[in-house]
C-alpha cells in the first residue's frame, strides 16, 4: 500500500528534445537527467523547477508506441470527423 499521497511528476511533449534542451542550458537552466530513449521508443529528458518537482520533456518519434497509439486513434475516428452523419 502506497505511504504517501501526491504528484510524482509532469510531463510535457516537445517537438525537438535536442533544440529544447540547448535552450534550456542556454538560459542557465540544468537538467536533472540527460536524453536518453525511454521504453517506449521515446526520446526524454528531465529537469527540476525551483519548487523541487521534477519535469520530464519527451519528444515522440515516429515508431514510438505513443506516436503509434495515436496513429491509431487518428486512423479510428478520422471517418466520424469527416462524414455528414452523427453517430
Amino acid at each position: 500500500m502506497p505511504t504517501a499521497v501526491g504528484m510524482n511528476h509532469q510531463c510535457y511533449e516537445v517537438d525537438n528534445a535536442y533544440e529544447t534542451v540547448r535552450q534550456i542550458k542556454e538560459r542557465g537552466g540544468k537538467l536533472d537527467k540527460e536524453i536518453t530513449t525511454g521504453r517506449s521508443g521515446c526520446l526524454q529528458f528531465w529537469i527540476l523547477v525551483p519548487d523541487n518537482n521534477r519535469i520530464e520533456m519527451m519528444q515522440h518519434l515516429p515508431d514510438s508506441l505513443q506516436a503509434k497509439a495515436l496513429k491509431a486513434v487518428q486512423a479510428k475516428y478520422n471517418n466520424l470527423i469527416h462524414t455528414d452523419k452523427f453517430i
